[in-house]
């Protein structure tokens, strides 16, 4: 199961960063349909360039994971150098953004000092590769390629190879959509705006991508 490995969130964001690389090689490759094999070479090149973006996304999701993991060893190994009022600042300062909104200054006192007791009895870890974030990386780069397939099946069955294109990009689109129906759900939003929200926000993506060179 994806969400085994990945946060909603992060799942969202490998769909939609597939789609926005697909759709600069579909929504900018009309010149190339005119030539022989271009249909082809239009599918070879939307499916390899999410297959290397995919594996290049994924090894990046297992190097931050290592970051955060050793970033989180570092403070663990912080507060065990600190005093106990050292150590609570440092605790303070890492949670107290975050739970401001939630409790009460009290509250994060006595949380503050139960963080404190379970760090300074947490062996230090030394950051090495771990298998779930391997197994999290490479669902990372399944999830950037999955984005690519379902835009090359109109050419693998329309002969037209313009209207194959217009069919895909119009695939690539109702996926957007989906993406932002999908971000909704895990959201206080409404589900068909965020939908033609994410919509227009990909097209726009696209376009500036397509504009850079990309």
């Amino acid at each position: 199961m994806v969400s085994n490995y990945l946060e909603p969130a992060e799942i969202l964001a490998e769909a939609l960063f597939g789609l926005i690389m697909v759709l600069t090689v579909t929504l900018g490759a009309r010149l190339a349909m005119g030539e022989e094999g271009g249909a082809r070479e239009l599918l070879i090149a939307a499916l390899g360039c999410n297959l290397a973006w995919g594996i290049i996304d994924g090894a990046m999701h297992v190097m931050n994971s290592m970051f955060s993991r050793g970033r989180r060893a570092r403070i663990f190994s912080e507060l065990k150098r600190s005093g106990e009022s050292g150590a609570l600042a440092i605790i303070a300062r890492e949670l107290g953004p975050r739970l401001a909104d939630l409790t009460t200054e009290a509250e994060r006192a006595r949380l503050y000092q139960s963080v404190l007791s379970v760090a300074v009895r947490t062996p230090a870890e030394r950051t090495g590769l771990h298998r779930d974030e391997v197994y999290a990386g490479l669902v990372c780069a399944a999830l950037v390629f999955a984005t690519a397939l379902p835009a090359a099946v109109p050419f693998m069955v329309i002969a037209d190879p313009f209207v194959a294109l217009r069919v895909s990009n119009a695939i690539l689109v109702g996926m957007l959509f989906g993406v932002g129906y999908f971000w909704a759900t895990h959201t206080n939003a409404n589900r068909l705006a965020a939908g033609f929200a994410m919509m227009g926000v990909g097209l726009v993506l696209v376009v500036g991508a397509m504009a850079l060179g990309g």
